[in-house]
């Protein structure tokens, strides 16, 4: 975290922006042999539509404006492994202003990409409204949960 606390605190937005509760020590890695040191993310299958067959729709629904990685339900309780070690909130600023900046055309075309590997156009389409309530919304999200970020004891943006 020391090294690489720019990083730690955009994937852990980014996974909230995606609603990824799924992240731990076995979907990123680090190279320290490199400097600086490379952080590498993974993730296949449960970060956006959730792990549930046919269960993608409700999922969207019911994390809209929920923090998504506390553990809480419908994310069969994986709490994120970076949501109780990030303590502070110093880098969130660029990754707010980051994600802020995602174009509504790049979220309709990644979307739209997903219902031709195999999401239904509804999925898809829920997806989109998702990802730009969350973009626009990502400040309030986070400051309505803060409670959540164990490791931060002091704010400075909220």
């Amino acid at each position: 975290m020391a090294e690489l606390a720019e990083l730690s605190a955009g994937l852990l937005l980014f996974d909230v922006l995606i609603g990824n509760s799924d992240r731990h020590r076995g979907n990123f890695a680090v190279d320290w042999s490199v400097a600086p040191p490379r952080m590498s993310v993974f993730d296949h299958s449960h970060a956006l539509f959730g792990s549930q067959a046919n269960g993608a729709e409700s999922r969207l629904r019911d994390l809209q404006d929920r923090l998504a990685i506390s553990g809480a339900p419908p994310t069969n309780g994986n709490r994120h492994c970076l949501l109780d070690v990030v303590a502070d909130d110093g880098h969130f600023g660029q990754w707010f202003a980051r994600i802020g900046s995602i174009p509504d055309f790049l979220i309709a075309d990644l979307c739209r990409d997903a219902a031709e590997l195999g999401a239904t156009q509804a999925e898809a389409g829920l997806a989109a409204d998702f990802l730009k309530r969350r973009r626009d919304n990502i400040k309030k999200i986070v400051a309505d949960h803060r409670n959540e970020f164990k490791a931060i004891r002091q704010w400075s943006l909220l």
